[in-house]
């Protein structure tokens, strides 16, 4: 269990780093020199990901261009972010391989990608984290995912439940 320095409070967390590390290691395996994570600021998991999959590549001497915004933005501003994220894109070296903080935001690369005539996978290609099968199967072409195992997560937490009642 983990407890983040905010909360005295036991936890159990995914290993974001270990994450981000997988994933830059399968789009290494795929092929790709050029590489992208594209996430959220301030969120712990968010930049635990990033860390890693920034700090694998870099062991290779591989720089990896970053975009995250706010997880706060106003969904009024939604097309606002998207025309910057498409703009982004744009400029990026291609091919590349582009991780995404998870799934939902590896589906808006997608639509994004659709809509400014970008094509996935030969321009970019997007991994996402969770295998949230519902999101994956929606994207077109299918978002590829890590797969975090939530039910190995719900029999740990079970298990430090079942500790903590115990004293």
């Amino acid at each position: 269990s983990i407890k983040p320095p905010e909360l005295n409070l036991p936890t159990i967390t995914s290993d974001n780093k270990t994450l981000g590390i997988v994933g830059a290691e399968y789009l290494m395996e795929h092929g790709f020199h050029n590489f992208a994570y594209y996430g959220f600021n301030n969120t712990i998991w968010s930049q635990g990901r990033c860390d890693g999959f920034c700090q694998r590549l870099s062991r290779d001497g591989i720089e990896v261009q970053v975009y995250q915004r706010p997880q706060a933005i106003d969904d009024q501003k939604w097309d606002e972010e998207q025309k910057r994220v498409e703009d982004w894109l744009k400029q990026l070296k291609k091919p590349i391989g582009i991780m995404a903080s998870h799934d939902f935001r590896g589906r808006q690369l997608i639509e994004i990608c659709r809509k400014s005539d970008i094509c996935v996978p030969s321009q970019i290609a997007v991994l996402g984290i969770d295998n949230d099968l519902f999101i994956c199967d929606l994207c077109l072409p299918p978002l590829s995912s890590i797969d975090v195992n939530f039910e190995h997560a719900g029999y740990q937490a079970a298990e430090l439940l079942d500790k903590l009642m115990a004293g």
